[in-house]
């Protein structure tokens, strides 16, 4: 019989079980008959179960089009963001578009990767009845959306303009509540349909609901099955020519759009440090120079006709002729510069909206800063400078509106008696050290990051690299460790050990961290 004559008559006999379904449920989504749910029970919500270069090598052995293995990285992140399993939606539209081979009616040009109808669905034969979408993201959003929607997320549903424009055709529009589905956020899903809310907490009991074969969901977890086997840790190296080159393959890594910029000497680790945590509290883009001079990067945003405000951080001068440019733009310029580092802290903390607690480091050793700087992006903490034995009037002024203050490094890093009169201030003090910059390093890894996907090493002993390693830390939730040598020590590798790490990158060139210490962090990730 012909095959597209099965599948006819298969959707004809299912088609027989959907008359009861109200007009809202997707065309092809489907009632078990009884109701109930398979007894095996794999999550759509949830951490990741899979790593990019898992999925990678998974979707390579299949002979994916070399289209779905670039787009790994959008899966993964996209699914992260929403808070579903990237394993399950990687798989999905495997399944659904045969690798991204199309061999149904669809091809690359809708940016479709799941088979996506428009709301008022259609065949599955008829083109027009599928959604093109602007971008493979808005793609990937609408299918990642349309899983947490039918797996009952929290969040979820969202406004989607594409139903509610098709509500307001059909003539219901009023019945589309628009501000209540604000208030969860919007998604690019034409077919959000609110009475598929949590359906299917399952993949297996995705079928006979997202499509008509019963087994539909138990398909997806055999591919998942299959991605499993495949090694699931990497190891990624950014480095460039030199810092500058380096802290921009970073900031393309880290991805962030803002239409706020933070500028920072590339010469001056405190500058920059600081320089971060303001970038975290506008979530702002930050970018390093030389003094007097702009880089292309900074160019390229500047010229992207996106900016509007430009902030210069600590003793870094830009050429009064980009200036003049800048402003010709309309980009406001606020330069942020005390009389010396720890003031600069000072002032980037007093544009913090919470100050109630307080992270204090030593100023003129970056190895401490570098660490910790993470910590105050992750939890919104403000972060100041000293020089170890003073406190400037403007950063005394941070500590005692502050109820709780957080001291890295030692009493060589940091003074006992500093701690000791903010106790009796009634502050609640801790401390958190080791026994060198290395150890300081792997107890705020222990301390803040004890679940953690991903990790970031940096050279204790240059930070020219390492600069930028807090802006990608931001948008990991990563530790950044320090390390020393060729080797790792027994507290570093017992920490990787406790992790089950997705990716660790290595920020620099052999110079900062050489060959044979990568191979060994690839060896013990792949254990």
């Amino acid at each position: 019989m012909n095959k597209n004559i099965k599948r006819f008559l298969s959707y004809l006999m299912v088609f027989s079980l959907l008359i009861s379904i109200p007009s809202t449920s997707l065309a092809n989504e489907t009632n078990n008959d009884n109701g109930s749910l398979p007894t095996t029970s794999t999550p759509i919500v949830g951490k990741p179960t899979t790593t990019i270069y898992q999925m990678k090598q998974w979707a390579k052995s299949k002979g994916a089009n070399q289209l779905f293995i670039d787009l790994a990285n959008d899966f993964y992140n996209i699914s992260l963001a929403r808070g579903v399993d990237p394993a399950v939606t990687y798989t999905q539209s495997a399944k659904e578009t045969n690798f991204m081979k199309f061999t149904g009616v669809l091809d690359a040009s809708y940016n479709n990767p799941c088979g996506m109808k428009n709301s008022a669905g259609g065949g599955d034969y008829d083109g027009e009845a599928h959604k093109r979408f602007n971008s493979w993201s808005d793609g990937i959003y609408a299918q990642v959306d349309h899983l947490a929607l039918y797996a009952g997320k929290s969040d979820y549903p969202k406004y989607s303009a594409d139903l509610h424009n098709w509500y307001i055709e059909e003539g219901n529009g009023n019945s589309y509540n628009v501000s209540a589905l604000k208030r969860n956020g919007t998604t690019t899903d034409p077919r959000h349909f609110s009475s598929i809310f949590g359906k299917c907490p399952t993949v297996e009991s995705l079928g006979a609901n997202w499509a008509p074969s019963e087994t539909y969901g138990e398909d997806i977890v055999k591919y998942m099955n299959e991605l499993y086997t495949f090694p699931y840790s990497t190891v990624i190296r950014y480095a460039g020519s030199d810092r500058y080159e380096t802290a921009k393959l970073i900031n393309n890594a880290a991805g962030i759009s803002s239409d706020t910029i933070i500028i920072s000497s590339g010469q001056s680790f405190p500058d920059t440090i600081i320089a971060s945590i303001l970038a975290g509290q506008l979530d702002a883009k930050l970018f390093i120079n030389k003094p007097n001079s702009v880089t292309s990067e900074i160019n390229s945003a500047v010229n992207s006709g996106s900016i509007k405000t430009i902030y210069t951080v600590g003793g870094n001068s830009l050429p009064s002729s980009f200036k003049n440019t800048v402003r010709n733009k309309n980009i406001e310029i606020v330069d942020i510069v005390g009389p010396d580092r720890y003031d600069t802290s000072a002032l980037v903390a007093e544009k913090s909206t919470n100050n109630s607690k307080v992270i204090l480091v030593n100023g003129n050793s970056f190895a401490d800063s570098l660490s910790i700087a993470p910590v105050a992006l992750k939890n919104g903490y403000s972060l100041v400078l000293t020089d170890g034995k003073n406190l400037t009037n403007s950063v005394n002024k941070i500590l005692n509106n502050a109820s709780e203050v957080i001291i890295v490094g030692g009493v060589n890093s940091v003074s006992a008696s500093i701690g000791d009169n903010l106790k009796k201030l009634g502050k609640k003090v801790s401390r958190i050290s080791g026994s060198d910059r290395y150890t300081t390093s792997i107890s705020i890894a222990n301390s803040y990051y004890r679940e953690t996907d991903f990790v970031l090493t940096a050279s204790g002993n240059n930070y020219a690299d390492a600069l930028m390693g807090t802006v990608l830390s931001k948008k990991l939730e990563a530790p950044i460790l320090l390390v020393d040598g060729d080797r790792l020590s027994t507290s570093q590798i017992n920490y990787l050990n406790s992790n089950k790490i997705n990716t660790l990158y290595i920020l620099g060139g052999n110079s900062s961290i050489n060959t044979k210490l990568e191979a060994s962090i690839k060896n013990l990730l792949d254990k």
